[in-house]
Order: structure tokens, then C-alpha cells, then sequence
């Protein structure tokens, strides 16, 4: 068995996006010539090999800038934009038809991440790849008590200016060095953006050119030129790919199983 931390950042607020979310109430403030400028000078950013970069937490800031609160964050979490699935030939969702609730922003904003992208991905994707291997994880931060507890702090002991998980650093003092409590927050994620542009560029280029996407109405020739405008680096399609990809694998294991149930 093996205790997990999973939770604690949509309970607690630890996600950059939380930071975001109040952010963007200044900054969509501020003068429409001036927010026009800071967004051609973040657009213009060079995309990077490294994991999760302020270019890419700051594109993906402007880029949701002009939507309300909740589809911001919204936004800002997903893998394909509206804007791409639009290239793409898909019809994007409306993604102004859920809002968790009335409240506090931070408060929907959690309840999203906590409802959807927790409840639906991480949780399910931690459950998969213990039990292939016999292990029993368990999440002490979604234990009833303790999500109570977190339901019940202030929003400001959450996430306070650019300071995030407040309440649980602070508690966390009592037992653990500030240098472990304050160290720079690590994604889990892997730098598929670099590669898509090197390992798995012919694999990506092949499962791709099948045309397994057409199946559900995703043009090929667009996919492509998504994947040939990262390849060329002038911008970051590493997540949308990624996902494209992923689906494609999936189609083709649907039909090669098909297949073989008939046979």
C-alpha cells in the first residue's frame, strides 16, 4: 500500500491556475491597447523543450483572457482549445454551459477541477497503473473530514496573490524544514513537445497519416499541419497532439479488434 498526495491541490489550491484566475480580473482592467500589447509580446514567446514554462502558462493566460471567469479556467486546463478543434473540423463545446454553482471564483474553480479533472482523470489514471502492478494507493487528503476542513477555509487561505496552498504551508512548518514547504512546485509531466519533434516523430507522422481520425470527423490535413507547425517550432501543440494521437491509437485498437471478433 502506498499513501498518494492526490487532492491536495484541488482542495487546498495549488495549481498556477488558481493564481491565474485572480489575475486575470486585473488585467482585463486594464486599457485595451495595453492588454493588446502584453498579448503580441507573449505570443511572440519562443516555445521551449522543458515541461511546463512560464511562455506556455502565459499564452495560455492570454488566450483566455477574453472569456469569462469560469470558462477561463475552463479553458486553460484543457488539451485542445476551441480555437484548434475549429481547425480541426469538430464543432467545440460550450464550455459556458456548466459553471459549478454560485461563488467565489476560486471556490468554482476548484469544484471543476475537483468534479471533472480529478474525479475523471487523475484518480482514474492512478487507479489503472497501481492496480496493474497489485498496489493500493490511498488519498488521506480526500478522506470526508479533511475535505470538510477544506470547504470550510477562506479563500485567502487558500490562494493569496501569487502564494498558493497558504493554509498547508503554513501548517506544514510545524513539521517539515522551510525548504522543503517552500520548494519550487514539480509537475508530473513529460516533455512531449520534444519528443514529437524527436523519438516519436515517426510513429506520431504514422499513426497520424492513417486516417483513423476521420472517423470521428477530424480532418487528417489539418492534424497535420498542427503537428508539422510544432515540428517547425512556431508554437506548442504538444498536449493537443498528444491527444489527437492517443485517440488514434484508440480507433485503430477498436477497429483491429473488431475486426478479429468477426474473423
Amino acid at each position: 500500500m502506498a499513501l498518494v498526495g492526490e487532492g491536495a491541490d484541488e482542495l487546498f489550491g495549488g495549481y498556477p491556475t488558481y493564481i491565474g484566475a485572480g489575475v486575470a480580473e486585473h488585467f482585463v482592467r486594464l486599457p485595451s491597447w495595453l492588454r493588446f500589447a502584453i498579448c503580441r509580446v507573449v505570443q511572440a514567446l519562443p516555445p521551449s523543450e522543458k515541461k511546463v514554462t512560464i511562455s506556455f502558462l502565459l499564452k495560455r493566460f492570454v488566450e483566455g483572457a477574453s472569456c469569462n471567469d469560469i470558462t477561463r479556467h475552463q479553458l486553460w486546463v484543457s488539451n485542445i482549445t476551441p480555437a484548434l478543434l475549429r481547425r480541426l473540423g469538430v464543432a467545440p463545446t460550450d464550455l459556458e454551459s456548466y459553471d459549478p454553482g454560485n461563488g467565489d471564483l476560486l471556490d468554482r474553480a476548484q469544484r471543476w477541477d475537483l468534479e471533472t479533472l480529478l474525479a475523471e482523470g487523475l484518480l482514474t489514471k492512478a487507479d489503472r497503473a497501481s492496480m496493474s502492478s497489485a498496489l493500493e494507493l490511498r488519498a488521506p487528503f480526500l478522506d470526508e473530514a479533511v475535505m470538510e476542513f477544506a470547504k470550510s477555509l477562506r479563500t485567502e487561505d487558500r490562494v493569496r496573490g501569487f502564494k498558493t496552498k497558504v493554509f498547508l504551508k503554513r501548517y506544514a512548518r510545524r513539521y517539515l524544514p522551510n525548504n522543503v514547504v517552500n520548494r519550487r512546485k514539480r509537475g508530473l509531466s513529460v516533455p512531449i513537445g520534444g519528443w514529437l519533434r524527436g523519438p516519436l516523430k515517426e510513429w506520431a507522422i504514422a499513426t497520424l497519416e492513417k486516417g483513423r481520425l476521420e472517423q470521428v470527423d477530424i480532418h487528417t490535413s489539418a492534424v497535420m499541419e498542427l503537428f508539422f507547425e510544432h515540428c517547425q517550432r512556431k508554437t506548442d501543440h504538444a498536449r493537443a497532439l498528444w491527444t489527437l494521437l492517443v485517440l488514434g491509437e484508440w480507433l485503430d485498437w477498436v477497429a483491429t479488434a473488431t475486426h478479429s471478433t468477426r474473423a
